[in-house]
């Protein structure tokens, strides 16, 4: 079985983690600087909340005015969807999923739409296995950050609950192998997101500034 580290992330209530995973997103995309010159390097890139938002906002209009944006988006989607499921999907985690998702775009997607699209995977995912929607996904981001924004994205979302599952770490790898990410580099991007993310828990969990008057 595949094994990843992760690292230990304070305990708090589904609503933090829910606001702390925009905040980890939003945060971060001031602080990761796409690499001009020179080779890539996986730093655990997240996609940019708006970027997400509009990916969303076009799958949610069922346009051509940016199909490229609803397949980025639902690529994400997916990846995170198939990470998270890989150990098995309750309804309450399930619902975690939808409320993260529906928090991280801004709502743009209607909830009823949302919960269309996980029982579209969900059958997909059934009829074809998690080998073939793993290639599909990888078929969708054939670029260098857009892979490594769905590898980094699909790990926030694994571990949301403040614990990477065997098999939900496993997924990972999986899906790092089809972007030609190593385990070693699927272990870093686990470690940047898992910091992130952990900055972000503290954030939450500390008192708003007082009011001078």
């Amino acid at each position: 079985m595949a094994f990843l580290k992760l690292t230990t992330l304070p305990t708090t209530s589904r609503q933090a983690v829910t606001r702390a995973v925009r905040r980890a997103i939003e945060q971060q995309a001031g602080d990761v600087a796409a690499p001009s010159v020179g080779p890539r390097k996986l730093s655990g890139r997240l996609p940019a909340a708006n970027k997400l938002a509009g990916g969303a906002e076009m799958l949610a209009k069922r346009s051509s005015e940016d199909a490229q944006a609803a397949r980025y988006f639902s690529a994400m989607l997916e990846a995170s969807y198939l990470v998270a499921a890989a150990d098995g999907l309750a309804e309450e985690e399930r619902t975690a999923l939808c409320d993260l998702i529906d928090y991280t775009t801004r709502s743009v997607l209607k909830r009823k739409r949302l919960d269309g699209l996980f029982d579209e995977m969900a059958q997909l995912l059934a009829d074809q296995g998690l080998e073939a929607r793993l290639d599909a996904v990888a078929a969708e981001l054939e670029d260098f950050m857009a892979r490594e924004e769905a590898l980094s994205f699909a790990a926030l979302v694994a571990i949301a609950d403040t614990v990477l599952a065997p098999r939900e770490a496993a997924t990972l790898i999986a899906l790092g192998k089809r972007f030609d990410f190593s385990p070693g580099e699927v272990q870093a991007v686990v470690d940047v997101v898992g910091a992130t993310l952990a900055r972000a828990l503290t954030m939450e969990s500390m008192p708003p500034p007082a009011i001078v008057s």
